[in-house]
C-alpha cells in the first residue's frame, strides 16, 4: 500500500474511532445521567401524588372527626333517634359531604345506619354482599378503645380502590365515654384522578391487586421493592407503586404514565452534536490529507524515481538531480554518501570471496548460501564437482531440489535441524549425512551451516555454510566400528557396543526404553557333556533365535559368556513382555537340549542418568523368573517352606494350588504383564508361611481364639514377612505378605492401611484366601457353599474387601460358573 494511501486509511480509521468514542460516551454517560434524572423525576412525582392522597385521607378524618364528636350523632347511639336520620342524613347532605360510605355502629358493632352511593349516584342501604367485601377490615376499624381513638387509610370496597377513616363516637367535649363508631370512605375515582392528572401533568390510575392489568413480572418486581419504572419506549414511561390497605396488605398499585420530553430532548442534542462533528473531521482530513501530499509525499516520490534511474552496478555514480528544497538536498547529499560506501563494501566482498574460494578449494569442500527471507539456494562449483555434475548438468538449485537427494534415513534429523536454524531456534549446526550423486549413488558429505543475517523481528534471514566430501572418513569409522563394537562368535553387538549405544539412547533416545536380558540355563552342562564347541554352537543358535523373535530395529548384544542383553526403544512393558515370551517359546520350540532361557525385563517411562539402574532392575526381573523356574535352588527353597507350613497346620498343598488358580485368573483378568502375575502366584504359595512361627497348638485350635491367642495369630504377617525378605530373591513379595490382612476400611491389621495404600497383590490374596477358605472345610468351621462364600465378600465389600476387585473377583466366578 502506498503511503499516501496509508496515510488516509489512518485518518479515516482515526475518524471513526473517535465518532464511535463519542457517540460510545454520549449515549452511555450523558443519556444515562438523563434517565436517572427521569427516574428521580418519577419517583418525586410519585411521592407527591402519595402526599396528595395523605392529604385527601386527612381530609376525610377531619370530616369523620366532626360527624362522630357531636352530640347530636352521640344522643342518636344512645337512643335511636329518627329524627337524626331525617334531619342530617339526606341525599343532599350527603352529597355535599362527597363521600361514598356512611357506617354507625353502637359499641356491640351493631349497624345502626348505612348509607352506601350506589350506582345510580343514590345513597341505598349497604347490602350483605357488601358488608362481607369489608368486614376483614372492621378489625382495624371498630377495634377503637375509648373517645380519642381514630383509624384511617386505604380499602377496597365493590371492587373499587376507597379512602376510608373510622371515628370512636362521643359528645363535642369528649366528656362521655365512646358509645359507638362511625366509619366514612371515598371512593379513588374519576374526579380524584383528574385531578391529580392536572396537578402533575401525568396520566394517573389505580389499579386493585387482584386485576390482571398488571402483568404478573411487574407484580413480581413489586414484591421486592414498592417502586418499580418501566420504560416502554422512546416516547413513554411508566412507574408502579404499591399501595396498602388498612391492614397493611396490598390493596391496589398506583400507575403513572409520563412523556419522556427530557429523554427526548438529550437524544436530539447528541444527534445533531454528532452530525456537527462528523462534518467539521471531514473538512479537517480533507484538508490534512492534501497538505502532506504536497509537502511530504510528493517530494518522497521524485527522491525514489530519481533511486530508480541509478544503474545497480554503478553505485559510485550517486543522484544527478539536485533539488531547490534544502531538505530535499540534505537527503540527496547523504544518499550519495551512502550509495558510494555500499560501492566500496561491495568491492571488499568481492575479493574476499575470491580467497574464501581458493581456500576451499585446497580442502575439497565447496559453500552455500541459502536466502532464507526468499527462499533462494546459491552453491559453489566445487560443491558440483564433489556431487559429480557440472554446473550446467543439475537441473535446478533450490532447497527442494536439495531435500530430493538427501537419504531416507538421514532426511528427518537432516530436515528437523534444518528447519529448527531457519525458525530461528538455533543459529548453527554440524551436520552428517548421505546425498545422492550424479551416478545415484549416496555419498557422506559434511555441513556446517551458520546463520549470518536476520530480519528486523529476529528471524534468520541468511544462512552460509560449507560442504565437504567424508567418504573416505566415513568407510575407515565403519571399519573401525565393527572391530570395536562387534562380538565374533555370533555377529551380533558385543558389551563394550551396549555400553555406548546406551548412552546415547538414555540422552537422546525414544522413551519408554526397555531392556531385555536373557540367560542360557544349564551351559556348563552342554560345555561338560558335550564340549565346548557344542556349546559355541548352542550360543549361536541361541543368538539367532532371539534375532528372529526381536523386532528388526533392537539392538542385541552379546552380554557375558551365556548371557544376552536386547535394548529396544519406544516399547513399553506390554510389548516387552509379549517380546520375552516369544524369545522363551522359539528357544523352547527350537533348542534340542533340555534347557531353558531365563528372562528378565525392564521399562524406563522417562529419562535417567544411569542406565546401569535400568539394567539392574532387568537383572532382578531375571533372578525373579530364575526363581520360579522348578529346576532353580529358589524354588527347592519354596518348596521346602511350604511343605514345613502344610505339615504343621491346617493349611494345604491343594489349598495353594486353588489360590494360584484363582490368582492366576484374576491377574489375567486384570491385564498383569507375565513378570506381575508371577509375583501374585509366588505370594499365593507363600502368604500364609509366617504362620509357621506360630504355636501348634494355637494354630491348630478347633475352638474359638482368646483375645491373646488371636494377637499371637495375628503376628504371623510380621513373621512371614521377616521370613521371605530374609532371602534376596523373594523380597519383592515381603510387604505383600506384611499386609494381606489389611482391610479396605483401614481396621485391618498389622499396620491399618487403608484403601489404595494396601498394595494391590495384598488387596487380591484377601480376597481369594477368604473364598476358599470360607468353601473349604477347617479344623475350627464348617465349608460354606461357592454362592453362600460370594455373598459374604459382596457383604464385606467397601469395608474389608476392595469393591473393584471384588466385582472382578465375582465376574470371574460367574464365567467358570462357580456358582
Amino acid at each position: 500500500m502506498k503511503i499516501r494511501d496509508r496515510i488516509m486509511a489512518t485518518l479515516v480509521i482515526l475518524f471513526i474511532i473517535f465518532m464511535i468514542s463519542f457517540y460510545f460516551v454520549s449515549y452511555k454517560y450523558l443519556l444515562g445521567n438523563i434517565k436517572e434524572n427521569e427516574k428521580e423525576n418519577l419517583k418525586n412525582k410519585l411521592n407527591e401524588i402519595s402526599m396528595s392522597l395523605d392529604i385527601e385521607r386527612d381530609n376525610l378524618r377531619i370530616l369523620t372527626g366532626d360527624w362522630a364528636i357531636w352530640d347530636d350523632t352521640y344522643e342518636f347511639v344512645k337512643h335511636n333517634d329518627n329524627e337524626y336520620k331525617k334531619n342530617n342524613l339526606d341525599e343532599a347532605t350527603l352529597n355535599n359531604l362527597k363521600i361514598d360510605i356512611f357506617l354507625l355502629y353502637d359499641n356491640d358493632d351493631n349497624l345502626l345506619i348505612s348509607k352506601v352511593r350506589g350506582t345510580d349516584d343514590s345513597f341505598v342501604k349497604i347490602n350483605d354482599g357488601q358488608i362481607k367485601s369489608i368486614e376483614k377490615y372492621f378489625k382495624v376499624l371498630l377495634n377503637l378503645k375509648d373517645s380519642s381513638d381514630e383509624a384511617s387509610g386505604l380499602t377496597i370496597f365493590n371492587g373499587k380502590p376507597m379512602l376510608i377513616s373510622s371515628r370512636a363516637v362521643t359528645d363535642s367535649i369528649k366528656s362521655m365515654p365512646k358509645n359507638g363508631t362511625l366509619i366514612m370512605g371515598k371512593y379513588i375515582e374519576n374526579e380524584m384522578i383528574n385531578r391529580i392528572d392536572k396537578m402533575f401533568n401525568c396520566s394517573a390510575a389505580f389499579i386493585i391487586e387482584s386485576s390482571k392489568a398488571i402483568p404478573e413480572n411487574i407484580k413480581n418486581e413489586l414484591k421486592t421493592d414498592d417502586v418499580y419504572i418501566e420504560v416502554q419506549n422512546k416516547n413513554k414511561i411508566i412507574v408502579y407503586k404499591k399501595l396498602y390497605d388498612v391492614l397493611n396488605n396490598t390493596a391496589c398499585y398506583l400507575v403513572v404514565e409520563n412523556d419522556r420530553i427530557m429523554y427526548l430532548q438529550g437524544l436530539n442534542s447528541i444527534k445533531f452534536y454528532i452530525i456537527f462533528l462528523s462534518v467539521i473531521c471531514v473538512t479537517v482530513i480533507i484538508f490534512f490529507y492534501f497538505f502532506i501530499s504536497k509537502n511530504i509525499i510528493r517530494p518522497i516520490e521524485n527522491i525514489s524515481e530519481d533511486l530508480r534511474e541509478i544503474a545497480l552496478d554503478r553505485y559510485d555514480k550517486g543522484l544527478d538531480v539536485q533539488y531547490e528544497n534544502e531538505e530535499l538536498s540534505k537527503l540527496s547529499e547523504d544518499i550519495n554518501r551512502m550509495l558510494s560506501k555500499i560501492y566500496k563494501y561491495n568491492k571488499d566482498i568481492s575479493e574476499s570471496e575470491k580467497k574464501l574460494n581458493m581456500v576451499l578449494e585446497g580442502s575439497n569442500s565447496g559453500y552455500f548460501e541459502y536466502d532464507i527471507e526468499y527462499d533462494i539456494l546459491n552453491v559453489s562449483d566445487k560443491v558440483f564437482e564433489i556431487l559429480g555434475y557440472k554446473k550446467d548438468e543439475f537441473e535446478s538449485v533450490s532447497i527442494d531440489e536439495w531435500k530430493k537427494r538427501i537419504h531416507p534415513e538421514d532426511y528427518n534429523h537432516i530436515y528437523g535441524s534444518f528447519k529448527r536454524m531457519i525458525m530461528g531456534y538455533t543459529y548453527d549446526n554440524h551436520l552428517e549425512y548421505r546425498f545422492q550423486t550424479k551416478n545415484n549413488e549416496y555419498k557422506w558429505v559434511y555441513t556446517q551451516g551458520k546463520i549470518v543475517e536476520y530480519l528486523d523481528n529476529n528471524s534468520p534471514k541468511k544462512m552460509l555454510g560449507i560442504i565437504m566430501d567424508i567418504e573416505d572418513k566415513k568407510h575407515m569409522e565403519k571399519e573401525i566400528k565393527y572391530l570395536t563394537y562387534y562380538d565374533k562368535l555370533t555377529g551380533l553387538f558385543n558389551r563394550g557396543y551396549y555400553d555406548y549405544l546406551a548412552e546415547q539412547i538414555i540422552s537422546h533416545g525414544r522413551y519408554p526404553i526397555s531392556v531385555i536380558i536373557c540367560d542360557i540355563n544349564g551351559l556348563k552342562l552342554i560345555n561338560d557333556s558335550l564340549g565346548h564347541e557344542a556349546g559355541d554352537k548352542f550360543i549361536k543358535e541361541t543368538a539367532k533365535i532371539i534375532k528372529s523373535s526381536c523386532p528388526e530395529e533392537a539392538v542385541i548384544c552379546r552380554w557375558g559368556g551365556d548371557e544376552f542383553i536386547v535394548l529396544l526403544e519406544n516399547c513399553d512393558e506390554k510389548e516387552v513382555d509379549k517380546i520375552s515370551q516369544n524369545i522363551k517359546n522359539d528357544i523352547e520350540q527350537n533348542v534340542k537340549y533340555d534347557n531353558t532361557l531365563s528372562i528378565g525385563y525392564a521399562t524406563l517411562s522417562s529419562a535417567i542418568e544411569d542406565i546401569n539402574i535400568l539394567t539392574r532392575q532387568a537383572e532382578k526381573a531375571l533372578y525373579k523368573n530364575k526363581l520360579l523356574n522348578k529346576k532353580s535352588i529358589y524354588n527347592n527353597t519354596l518348596i521346602l517352606l511350604s511343605r514345613t507350613l502344610f505339615e504343621k497346620s491346617s493349611e494345604t498343598e491343594e489349598h495353594a494350588d486353588r489360590m494360584v488358580r484363582l490368582c492366576e485368573k484374576m491377574g489375567a483378568k486384570l491385564n498383569f504383564s507375565t513378570l506381575m502375575i508371577n509375583e501374585l502366584s509366588l505370594l499365593a504359595k507363600l502368604h500364609d508361611i509366617g504362620k509357621i512361627g506360630i504355636p501348634d497348638d494355637i494354630l491348630n485350635k478347633p475352638s474359638k481364639l482368646s483375645d491373646a491367642e488371636f494377637e499371637i495369630i495375628k503376628s504371623h504377617t510380621k513373621i512371614g514377612y521377616r521370613i521371605v525378605s530374609s532371602v534376596p530373591d523373594f523380597e519383592n513379595i515381603a510387604y505383600y505378605i506384611l499386609c494381606h490382612h489389611e482391610r479396605y476400611d483401614g481396621k485391618g491389621y498389622p499396620n491399618g492401611l487403608k484403601g489404595e495404600e494396601i498394595p494391590l497383590l495384598s488387596r487380591i490374596i484377601s480376597i481369594v484366601d477368604s473364598f476358599d477358605v470360607m468353601t473349604h472345610e477347617r479344623p475350627y468351621k464348617k465349608a460354606i457353599s461357592e454362592k453362600e462364600a460370594i455373598d459374604e465378600l459382596k457383604r464385606c465389600s467397601k469395608t474389608q474387601f476392595d469393591p473393584n476387585l471384588v466385582d472382578v473377583f465375582v465376574q470371574i466366578a460367574n464365567e467358570e460358573k462357580i456358582i
